[in-house]
């Protein structure tokens, strides 16, 4: 689905989490996405969106989801109950079926719960997957492997520097 961004976790660097500082700095060290917090469309429907926008006031999520600059993402259980971790493939399948049907545009999983089998078949899909929060080099070249569309951090210019040597780490 193309090359994977970069996304800033809010407070990555020396600015306090959720603050315009943090938001900045985190587009000054380069990330292509700066993590954002949940807010309220006009119809009461939940969204990622770092600051309020007058938007919310007058537009509906599907008012807002025609917008090409944004881009809502359904979030999925941060924890796995353990009949999922057992039928993940299930598990995979329902979350995108679910994604797709209510016109998502991808996927913001937990690092956690994240697996190569999901980024496959929400590809397969036209969904994005995102993954938070990923603060280890060496599994931010699992998830460059696995095909992920954005991965989020507190650490950006590592992500942005691992991505500039190791190109290559994507599946073909």
């Amino acid at each position: 689905m193309g090359k994977t961004l970069v996304a800033a976790h809010t407070g990555c660097g020396i600015h306090p989490d959720n603050t315009l500082a943090s938001f900045l700095e985190g587009i000054q060290l380069g990330a292509d996405i700066v993590e954002v917090d949940v807010r309220v469309s006009h119809d009461g429907t939940p969204i990622l969106l770092h600051d309020d926008s007058p938007y919310l006031l007058s537009h509906t999520y599907e008012q807002l989801n025609r917008y090409p600059d944004i881009q809502v993402m359904m979030n999925t259980p941060d924890e796995l109950l353990p009949q999922q971790t057992r039928q993940y493939e299930q598990f995979a399948e329902s979350v995108c079926r679910d994604a797709r049907e209510q016109g998502y545009a991808g996927l913001n999983m937990n690092a956690d719960t994240c697996r190569q089998q999901i980024v496959d078949l929400a590809h397969t899909m036209g969904l994005k997957v995102w993954v938070y929060t990923v603060n280890e080099r060496s599994d931010m070249e699992r998830f460059v492997r696995m095909g992920i569309d954005a991965i989020t951090s507190r650490k950006p210019l590592m992500l942005i520097e691992l991505l500039k040597v190791c190109m290559d780490l994507k599946k073909p």
